[in-house]
């Protein structure tokens, strides 16, 4: 038992410190082969929490098979590893808790566009104990086989005729987490754009010389590719501003992080700052958001980080901002123009600042909901990719990657 233990804590140690797309061969063990069930069985909880720390639950659950479009067993093992986090305390509870909702509301959503639903709904009622045993002593829920289980790969249907059959199961799930107390605004919209990847095609046609984005697709990462060509979709096809434009908006916030704080927090400039204290207590949020190695600004702090960099008294008072003013060199003022553009340009006929509509969208704010309309959703686009602003190409050409 303990060269079992030493061998599976070393590939945990070893998938942790290897980019994912490495870690496949220690999935197809872990998952696709079943052992992750004896692992857990055996106690190896810390090998499984801190895999589900560093790559989540989708790890677990988003099949790696070739030509396997949905797994449901893979929904299982992924409980497994947020019951294993739990118990070694990898994870904060709180978090264990909403993934494990997430995992039953992605398996339900996936299982309806299968339109098979005898073994998932099995699975599905195996899943909503879960959730209701969480906080038990006794985790013999996990014990219980599901008779007849095996892995089986269902062809997800998501023709437009599917999808619109399934919308409304959508639109109820992202209602209710729209209306969960428990989640701070980035979680409910990270669990919202999840579930929209769940119900959209992963294949969505997509001509980057029409929308003008030839010149700087291939900078894009290929999470805002694929926001982008959603958003399109969903307008396009679903007919539904708000939702695509929330996809949308989540692709500015991206590329702000990939581009010019993820590079900054990287920099030589960051590791030289010997005091990262702050007294100001009117600066803080843009001082932690800055300084945290785990954490970046949001779209709501980017007009205050301009006025930050600005200011030779924040710049004093936070040796971290004065080291981004810094960092930012000759581009501070294009950096500068690109939080303008996210505090002052207006969107629709209610005239909705970024932040505002996506704060709206985030809380299920009935009023912007309604605001987000298709002239709303045609300012954003242009805000985006057409002059004057053209707020992606700025950020592309004034990278610090």
């Amino acid at each position: 038992m303990l060269e079992l233990y030493t061998y599976t804590r070393l590939q945990a140690q070893a998938a942790c410190a290897l980019t994912e797309n490495r870690a496949s061969m220690m999935w197809h063990l872990w998952c696709f082969d079943d052992v992750i069930e004896q692992l857990y069985e055996c106690g190896f909880y810390t090998c499984i929490g801190q895999t589900y720390r560093k790559y989540g639950k989708e790890w677990f659950f988003r099949s790696k098979m070739n030509g396997t479009n949905f797994d449901p067993i893979l929904f299982k093992w992924a409980a497994y590893a947020i019951y294993a986090a739990h118990r070694a305390e990898t994870v904060e509870d709180e978090k264990l808790k909403h993934d494990l909702v997430d995992l039953m509301s992605e398996f339900v959503l996936s299982a309806a566009l299968t339109e098979k639903m005898s073994l998932e709904a099995e699975i599905a009622l195996w899943l909503k104990n879960a959730i209701v045993h969480f906080d038990d002593e006794q985790d013999t829920l996990l014990q219980d086989r599901i008779a007849g289980l095996e892995h089986e790969n269902y062809q997800l249907k998501k023709d437009y005729e599917t999808l619109q059959k399934n919308y409304e199961m959508l639109r109820a799930q992202i209602e209710d987490m729209q209306e969960d107390h428990t989640r701070t605004d980035d979680e409910k919209i990270d669990a919202i754009l999840k579930r929209i990847y769940t119900f959209m095609p992963e294949d969505i046609s997509f001509d980057q010389d029409a929308h003008r984005l030839a010149d700087i697709w291939e900078s894009f990462s290929p999470a805002t590719q694929k926001d982008i060509r959603t958003s399109l979709a969903l307008y396009e096809k679903m007919k539904t501003p708000d939702l695509a434009a929330l996809v949308f908006v989540s692709s500015l916030e991206r590329e702000m992080k990939r581009n010019f704080f993820e590079p900054f927090k990287e920099s030589a400039a960051f590791k030289k700052i010997k005091n990262k204290f702050c007294p100001n207590k009117n600066l803080l949020d843009v001082h932690r958001a800055l300084a945290e190695i785990d954490r970046h600004p949001t779209l709501g702090n980017i007009p205050f980080i301009k006025k930050a960099i600005l200011s030779q008294q924040s710049k004093r008072d936070s040796a971290v901002v004065a080291a981004f003013a810094q960092f930012l060199g000759k581009d501070r003022e294009a950096f500068c123009s690109i939080c303008d553009a996210v505090e002052k340009y207006r969107l629709g006929t209610k005239k909705y600042t970024v932040v505002k509509l996506r704060n709206g969208l985030a809380h299920g704010d009935e009023a912007v909901k309604e605001g987000c309309d298709e002239r709303c959703y045609h300012d954003l686009m242009k805000m985006f990719y057409e002059p004057p602003i053209q707020i992606m190409f700025s950020i592309i050409a004034h990278s610090k990657k």
